[in-house]
C-alpha cells in the first residue's frame, strides 16, 4: 500500500489519503490510524521555501 501525506511548514498534518490500497481494509485502516497518532512531524526546512509538502510512503505488511 502507499500513503500520501501533506504537511504544512510547521509539520502539521493537512491531508492523509491512501494512494494505493492493500486488499485488506483492516490494514488500510491501521496504516491511516498510525499516521494520525503521530503528534507532529518535523517542520519543512526553511531552505525549501515551501508552505506545504506532499510525499508518498510505501508500506509493506508481512503477515506471519
Amino acid at each position: 500500500m502507499v500513503l500520501k501525506i501533506t504537511l504544512d511548514k510547521e509539520g502539521n498534518l493537512l491531508k492523509l489519503e491512501i494512494e494505493k490500497a492493500s486488499p485488506y481494509t483492516s490494514l488500510n485502516t491501521a496504516a491511516l490510524d498510525c499516521v494520525k497518532k503521530i503528534s507532529s512531524f518535523p517542520p519543512i526546512p526553511p531552505e525549501l521555501a515551501r508552505d506545504t509538502i506532499t510525499f508518498s510512503i510505501p508500506l509493506e505488511y508481512k503477515i506471519l
